[in-house]
This record gives C-alpha cells, structure tokens and sequence, in this order.
C-alpha cells in the first residue's frame, strides 16, 4: 500500500508540470494574435481616416459654410437675401469691403516689388539690359512673379475683367494731384487706352499727360508698352483724343531714354500737319515733332516738302502756329547736316523776307536764331553759287539795314547777338 501510494503522488506531480507547460504555451499563442490583430486593425483605422479626409475634401461644405462677399458700394445685397439662399438657417457670412480687398492688393503688389527690389540689388544684370523693378512676367524671376497678373497682363484682358475697377481707379486718378504710379496703375491706364468709350480715353490720356510730368514715371509707362498704344491712337476717328494723344507724346519726346522707342512719331505727325485743318491739332503736332527733334536721335526723318510746308506756316494767320513753326525751324538749323536742306528749301529765303517785315519780339528772336545757326556754316562750307539761295535779288540792302538796326537799337541781347552774327555773314555780299 504504501509503495502504491508512493507512485500515485508521483504521476499527479508529473500531470501537473505537464498541464503548466500546456497552458504557458497557449497563453503566449493568444497574445501574439491580439497584438497582430491589434497592429492590423491600427493600420486600417489610419487608412480609413486618410482615404475618408481626401474625399471629403472635393465635396462642396455643408451646413456650416462660409460665404465670402465683395459689397460694392450701391449694391443691394442683403442679409436677408442671403439667408434664404441656407434652407437649414446655419450659413455663417462675412461681408469684404471692396477698399479692404484693394488694400490687400497693394499690399501683395508692394510685397513682390520689394522682393523684386532686393534681387535686382543682389544679383548684378547683365549687359546690355535693363534693370526693371516693375514685376513682369518677362522682366522678373520666376520666383517673384505672380501667375495671376501673368494671366491678366494683356492690356486688353485687364480690361475686359476689371473694366469698372479699372474706371474706378481712373476717377481717383483723374481728380487727385500728379503722383508717381505704381506699376499695376501704370496698366491700368495702358489698358483703359483700349477702350471704346471716347469720353473714358479722354479722360485717360489727360492722367497720363499728368502723369508724364515725373520722369520716374514715364520709365513705369514705357515698362508698360504704353508708348505702343499711343502710336496705335494717333489714327483715331477723333480729333481730340489725336490732340490728348499727341500732348502725352510731346511730354515724353523730351525724355533721352524715350527716344530709341519714338521712331514712329514724325512719320505719323508730318502727315497730320500736312493735311489737317484743324488750327489746334496741327499747332499740338508741331509742338510733338519740335520737341522730338531737340534731339538728334529723327532728325534725318524730317525732308524737303516738309520744311517747305513749314516756311509757309510762318504766314499763317494764327501767331501760335506761326511762332511754332519758327521754333521747329531753330531746332532744324542747329544741326550742321540739315543746313543744306534748310538752303534747297528756300526756308532761309522765307525767313530772310518775313524777318523785314515782323516786329514781334518772339517771331524776331526766332527768326536770327534760324540765320545765325546757318549762315556761318553757309559761308564757310558752301560754295559761292549757293549763296544766292540766301537772298532775293534787290532785297540783300534792306535785310542788311534791318540786321543792322536790331543789332544797334534792340534791347534783347539774344536778338542783338544773332543779328551781329547774320550781318557779319551778309557784309561781304
């Protein structure tokens, strides 16, 4: 009994390591499968959440909405209009002023050009090209340029968009003092030159002619092509707005860095002063061709019918168009390679005939300058046979006496020194 008793202890022991071993073993077995089922489960949550957010994204807001709107000032927008735009009541509006969205404009527009700024000052420009702080899409890096005025930057695309933001900055401009212009204004009024409204081009080539009056700002309008659409407006169907024009380009003619992109003015002004009859456009075109001409940059543009138009134009009824016509002449002859012009011409001869007769002290200081600048050279360079194209037979006793007396009496020291230098020219003859 006792040895039976012995073994019996024995096996439960031995039962009991066996049935321990059995249950560690499906205890490490469930825990691995609740933590894969638990890493599985994690991964597809997180998937759900990402595919579900980039749906919800495309889908139009619902319930709780925001609405955005630009109140012009005379609309008749509603709050309660736009409430019952929201069956369920819940919209949440918020009105922008139209000045504070202008303001955010100019604040961008500032922004970009300060960027702009501070890479033209960093990275030197290559020869031969011009610095520009204006942000076009041609003029300024990639980085710097904005693809929205990229889309808007043809004249005639602003235009059709922002025509009554546009006509809205033209007022301001219009009645407020000349200031210097942004770029974004400068095309604006680029723009506002292709419209159809006479009244409303009027009133944009009198800012520009205002504007015009900075030098800063006559660089911002050529940055703009502005130069481009003047030309295009000289052939307009009416006359004021070629006068508007023509007064814009007199202003620029007598800037230097304007020149190189003026080739097209004489050819277009000579015509008009040719053929119109009308007093003001044709006294505002000689204006343009005179200031033009200060330079040498055209002056080989100007030809023989012209300048013998132009002598007749010192007979003219009008005294404005008279003395204009003299002073193109004086710019004329103080170039050395338009004398010779000047003497086939006969426009030496002209002047010569009316200096006997004129006592106004404007045409007559005009009038010696045109021979002062010419004679000498005439004598010095030409030869003799031409010096009859100075005179009429007859008239060379009177020109000297009238000459003589200017020089003696005249109380214009101007006048008193061209004459002395035109009667020294004629003595010998």
């Amino acid at each position: 009994n006792n040895l039976t008793t012995t073994n019996s202890s024995e096996d439960i022991n031995e039962k009991s390591e066996i049935s321990k071993f059995t249950m560690s073993s499906s205890d490490r077995t469930f825990t691995k499968v609740a933590l894969y089922s638990a890493v599985v489960a994690g991964f597809a949550y997180v998937g759900y959440k990402v595919v579900k957010e980039s749906i919800n994204k495309w889908k139009p807001p619902q319930g709780n909405g925001k609405l955005y709107v630009r109140r012009l000032s005379g609309s008749d927008i509603l709050l309660e209009n736009l409430e019952n735009a929201f069956s369920n009541g819940r919209g949440e509006y918020r009105i922008r002023p139209f000045n504070v969205k202008e303001r955010i404009k100019d604040l961008n527009l500032q922004a970009l050009q300060f960027a702009d700024t501070v890479m033209a000052l960093e990275k030197p420009s290559p020869p031969g090209v011009t610095r520009s702080l204006s942000s076009t899409p041609l003029g300024s890096p990639k980085h710097a340029t904005s693809p929205v005025e990229f889309r808007v930057s043809c004249p005639e695309r602003l235009l059709q968009l922002r025509e009554e933001e546009l006509k809205h900055r033209l007022q301001d401009m219009f009645h407020k003092p000349q200031k210097l212009l942004t770029p974004y204004e400068a095309k604006c009024l680029v723009a506002l030159l292709h419209t159809e409204e006479v009244d409303v081009l009027e009133k944009s080539l009198v800012t520009l002619l205002k504007c015009t009056a900075f030098s800063d700002n006559q660089k911002t309008l050529r940055d703009v092509k502005v130069l481009r659409q003047l030309q295009r407006l000289l052939i307009h169907r009416e006359t004021k707005i070629k006068i508007a024009c023509i007064k814009v380009l007199a202003n620029m003619a007598l800037n230097l860095e304007n020149q190189p992109y003026m080739d097209f003015v004489i050819p277009s002004l000579v015509p008009i002063v040719l053929k119109t009859r009308n007093e003001d456009l044709l006294l505002n075109a000689l204006i343009g061709i005179t200031n033009l001409i200060v330079l040498d940059t055209w002056i080989k543009q100007i030809d023989e019918p012209f300048l013998i138009f132009i002598s007749g134009l010192i007979l003219n009824d009008k005294k404005e168009i008279r003395l204009q016509a003299l002073k193109l002449l004086a710019n004329v002859s103080s170039y050395e390679c338009m004398i010779n012009l000047l003497l086939k011409s006969m426009v030496l001869l002209s002047v010569g005939r009316r200096l006997c007769e004129v006592e106004n002290e404007d045409e007559i200081l005009r009038m010696t300058t045109v021979m002062a600048n010419a004679l000498p050279f005439i004598i010095e360079h030409l030869d003799e046979s031409m010096h009859k194209l100075l005179f009429e037979k007859g008239h060379l006793p009177e020109m000297k006496k009238k000459l003589y007396d200017l020089m003696k009496t005249h109380p214009h020291e101007d006048i008193k020194k061209n004459s002395r230098i035109c009667y020294m020219a004629y003595k010998p003859m």
